[in-house]
Order: structure tokens, then sequence, then C-alpha cells
């Protein structure tokens, strides 16, 4: 599958095809101190589940900060601003569930 470059240090990779019209899953690859980037964003109005696939993460959602590891996921609506950030030792990596897509 292709990937984009994604943020600081990251790649993603689009999951779900583009006819799917009620759910959108991405894969995040960050290398270590890598970001969605240096300020929180939203977008949409959507339910975003993130679940981490392998790594130590810190994710911000409006002014809370949350700590996540492998097993660990954090579900937020994709309006509240975020931030993801692999804040361990080795590349990480994430899924992103969103439903329904949002750009």
């Amino acid at each position: 599958r292709p990937s984009l470059e994604y943020g600081t240090l990251g790649r993603k990779y689009l999951l779900t095809s583009a006819s799917q019209k009620q759910l959108e899953v991405f894969i995040g690859e960050f290398d270590k101190g890598g970001s969605t980037g240096d300020e929180p964003y939203s977008h949409g109005d959507s339910e975003e589940l993130l679940y981490v696939l392998s790594g130590t993460f810190e994710v911000q959602v409006g002014n809370e900060f949350f700590r996540v590891t492998k097993g660990d996921c954090i579900n937020y609506r994709s309006s509240n601003v975020h931030r993801v950030q692999n804040v361990g030792e080795e590349p990480g990596e994430v899924m992103w569930i969103i439903s329904p897509p949002s750009m």
C-alpha cells in the first residue's frame, strides 16, 4: 500500500478504500520523536479512535495529555484539537479508526 509523509518523522497508510463512506482506517508509523505535527489540530466532527500497535505515545486532546503504550486506545471527537507524539525510544505504530470519514 502506498504511504504518505505525515507530520514530523511520520508516515501514514490508508487501509480502507475511498468508496467506504462510513469508516476510515489509517496506520501511522512514527520514528522516535515523530508526531502528527508541531501543533494540535482538528478536522471534521467524527468519532476517532487511536489504538497503539507498538511504542509509547503521548496523546493531547484539548488541554489533557495521555501516555499510551502497546494495546492501549483512546477515543475523542476529531473536532477537538489533538496531537500524537512518539515519546518512546523506538519507532512506534498506531491505528486510527474514524467514523464517519473526515477530511
